[in-house]
């Protein structure tokens, strides 16, 4: 089935268990959930934007289960939970914002839908847990996730500024009073997130470099102990060369 007859059949589909509490809760019994996290890796990126939205809906009706399918789900392919799978696509939509647009056979508006978005809400469903297998870069871009909704919020006000002043409008000194304390908000957003972001680089970093410091420390002793063998070998036939020559020194003084 091609990935346009799956986003049309998922869409039907959805439509008639969605704000169903009882139909939701009977699809979640039936493997659900487990169905959508499979399917998520097999299709292209406008179905996963329909799925996700699944998975919003799902995780704010049934939270519990919705995280224990979390952490129990790994992909056959990857090995990867859900939220890693989560994590790799925001960073995919930061390097490339409009590339999974393009991608796409259906007919999309002209504005991108918010993908960004819908990983929050996903995330959000389960408190942004931090799984285990997360590394300092996944926690990196989950500290950005979770500030997400509320950086959206800050920058509107800043288009907001920007556009006033385009137009060479000044606001009353209340609204211009609000507009500095909002902007100054996103400022000091941005420099704590950047700082958070910097604390798990570095921590990366610092393990990558341990790691490394391990693997030739390992090495070094797996090249030792052989040169080490060798030279205790050379060390005993010298011994046994000199106890040799001694005797026959001793042999010949009695001569």
């Amino acid at each position: 089935m091609s990935d346009k007859y799956t986003f049309y059949l998922l869409d039907a589909s959805w439509n008639c268990i969605s704000e169903h509490v009882e139909s939701e809760k009977l699809f979640i019994e039936n493997n659900g959930l487990t169905l959508l996290f499979e399917i998520y890796e097999r299709v292209e990126d406008y179905v996963k934007f329909l799925l996700l939205g699944f998975l919003a809906d799902i995780g704010s009706h049934f939270k519990e289960i919705f995280v224990e399918e979390l952490y129990i789900w790994k992909s056959e392919n990857s090995k990867k939970s859900m939220p890693t799978l989560l994590i790799e696509k925001w960073n995919e939509i930061s390097a490339s914002p409009t590339k999974w647009i393009e991608t796409t056979e259906m007919k999309l508006p002209e504005e991108a839908p918010d993908f960004k978005l819908k990983i929050f809400h996903v995330l959000n469903a389960v408190d942004f847990i931090a799984f285990d297998e997360y590394t300092f870069l996944d926690l990196s871009t989950l500290s950005e996730i979770r500030m997400y909704r509320k950086m959206q919020i800050d920058n509107t006000w800043f288009n907001i500024e920007q556009t006033l002043e385009q137009r060479g409008v000044r606001p009353t000194t209340p609204d211009e009073e609000l507009l500095t304390k909002k902007i100054t908000k996103r400022d000091n957003r941005r420099k704590e997130l950047s700082s958070i972001q910097e604390q798990y680089t570095k921590k990366e970093l610092e393990l990558q470099k341990t790691k490394n410091e391990e693997f030739t420390s390992t090495l070094r002793e797996s090249f030792k102990k052989p040169v080490t063998k060798k030279l205790m070998s050379i060390t005993e036939s010298k011994k046994k060369k000199n106890a040799m020559l001694k005797q026959i020194s001793v042999a010949q003084d009695r001569t």
